[in-house]
């Protein structure tokens, strides 16, 4: 009986995971392709293909993107200003968000803009960012998987 008990647990515990992963290729296919939704997929082989990227200075710091983006997986990009679809993508993502292993980062508050960033975070490698901010009747939501260190996010953050 244990034996059952702790299989049972061990497929629900891997299908939960499996959810997650796919959570992001659900809400893009729900929205990609819709008359008012303007959609962006990245792909890992887009950016392998990228081999260098000059470093920028931000904060008077120079900034190795290259280092940043060859540990990229994927990036999702959703926007809509249609007022019923963006409503409905924002609750699509924090529905998803409350599911998964995401934790809040950052969140900024102007008037009628709400932009929060959830990460999930494994000692000093963020290996997965979500960007949803709302704007009145706009939604936006980016999605980047990766290998990201912490160090090199946080000079993009600040």
């Amino acid at each position: 009986m244990k034996k059952i008990i702790i299989l049972l647990l061990a497929f629900a515990v891997s299908m939960v995971s499996s959810a997650a992963q796919n959570s992001k290729k659900k809400i893009y296919s729900e929205y990609s392709g819709k008359p008012g939704v303007s959609a962006v997929y990245i792909s890992p082989a887009m950016f392998k293909l990228i081999k260098t990227v000059p470093d920028i200075e931000i904060n008077s710091q120079e900034v190795n993107f290259s280092r940043f983006i060859r540990t990229l997986e994927g990036m999702y990009i959703l926007n809509s200003s249609d007022p019923d679809i963006a409503s409905r993508l924002a609750k699509d993502v924090e529905s998803e968000l409350r599911y998964g292993k995401h934790e809040l980062l950052m969140e900024a508050i102007e008037e009628n803009q709400t932009t929060r960033i959830y990460i999930v975070q494994n000692d000093s490698i963020v290996s997965d960012l979500i960007l949803l901010s709302r704007d009145g009747h706009s939604t936006s939501y980016i999605s980047i998987t990766g290998e990201m260190p912490l160090d090199e996010l946080s000079k993009m953050i600040k």
